[in-house]
């Protein structure tokens, strides 16, 4: 990063997506100990920073460098996210749903199955939002507001999903936020588009009788919309993009009540520059 982290380039052996050599399971809480922040560019690089601890500067591995994984992500995928746990999930256009996994660190030779995809299934495009609630769930919102969420156990091949690979219907309304995303640990963030945001929190999987507070939000603040992106790094961390490319990071322990926030509520920057990628996650 121009100021803050220092990113070494490095001469990395690369490989197209149609022809990676050898690929693996990831964590965005993880198996090696480290947590993993991916970083995608509009050429289609992916690549990925790991930190021990929370997201300092200096808890950074590699110097605070970019470790690039590979190139075509982009054109193959309209969506990249992390599933923790050593999984990536890749949503094609047409609506189908992959998966690639890799152990210890997402390193190109450190992925399973000669790098290659496993299709899980079609269809996921008749929703607006697909996303990794960690713990083999996966949460799919419509764009009338309907979220659902599919379980599964050990890899998500589709003879793991439990419910006979249907979706569960949790709730509606959901459309009344700008943005819904998982921090783990059953707590789902929501963010509203006047900038105020809330979680839900459940426990075991996120069946609407499952949830705490008789299923009502509970309000953190406001003022989010400052940030391009909100979203979770797991482990008690939510990080927060500006427009001018500053990254950020918030802590919490348990759950994210406005006072279990560390730092006394307020952000801590880990660097600038970030806005050179297209999505970071």
């Amino acid at each position: 990063m121009k100021s803050v982290i220092r990113r070494r380039r490095f001469l990395v052996v690369l490989a197209t997506m149609t022809g990676l050599t050898t690929l693996t399971p990831v964590l965005t809480q993880g198996k090696s100990c480290f947590q993993i922040l991916y970083a995608l560019k509009p050429n289609g690089q992916l690549s990925y920073y790991s930190y021990s601890g929370l997201p300092n500067l200096n808890n950074f591995q590699n110097q605070g460098a970019e470790t690039v994984i590979s190139n075509g992500w982009k054109q193959l995928y309209s969506k990249v996210f992390s599933g923790g746990s050593g999984v990536l999930f890749a949503l094609k256009p047409n609506g189908q749903l992959s998966y690639y996994s890799y152990i210890g660190l997402p390193d190109l030779n450190n992925f399973q199955n000669q790098g290659a995809e496993t299709v899980i299934s079609d269809g996921w495009n008749q929703y607006s939002k697909v996303f990794s609630g960690g713990s083999g769930v996966l949460f799919a919102l419509k764009p009338n507001g309907k979220l659902s969420y599919y379980s599964y156990s050990g890899l998500p091949n589709p003879n793991n999903f439990q419910n006979q690979g249907a979706e569960t219907i949790i709730s509606e309304d959901w459309n009344k936020y700008s943005k819904v995303f998982s921090g783990g640990s059953g707590v789902l963030f929501a963010l509203k588009p006047n900038g105020q945001l809330s979680y839900y929190s459940y426990i075991g999987l996120p069946d609407l009788n499952n949830f705490q507070n008789q299923g009502a939000e509970t309000v953190i603040s406001k003022g989010w919309n400052q940030y391009s992106k909100v979203f979770s790094g797991g482990s008690g961390v939510l990080f927060a993009l500006k427009p001018n490319g500053q990254l950020s990071y918030y802590s919490y322990i348990g759950l994210p009540d406005l006072h279990n926030f560390q730092n006394q509520g307020t952000e801590t920057v880990i660097s600038e520059d970030w806005n050179e990628y297209q999505n970071i996650f």
